[in-house]
């Protein structure tokens, strides 16, 4: 049906141990999230919050993605 679907929304850390600038933290977080979550689109960036709304034919079981996510924040940490 219409709408049907996620919103997923994410905050950056202000500090970047990695010393990358928050626009590269953006464009790597974004990237990784199009891997895991093809088809997500980025709706809004607000500080350091980005919202992505995400079609649920695109996710397939959430325990995964939810495994992506905590394995891809742990890489950035």
């Amino acid at each position: 049906s219409h709408g049907s679907g996620y919103t997923l929304e994410i905050k950056l850390a202000q500090t970047q141990a990695s010393g990358l600038s928050s626009d590269d933290a953006m464009e790597q977080l974004h990237n990784y999230i199009s891997q895991i979550l093809p088809g997500a689109t980025r709706c809004e960036v607000f500080g350091g919050r980005v919202t992505y709304k995400v079609h649920r034919e695109g996710v397939g079981a959430l325990s995964v993605i939810f495994h992506q996510l905590e394995k891809g924040r742990n890489a950035y940490e």
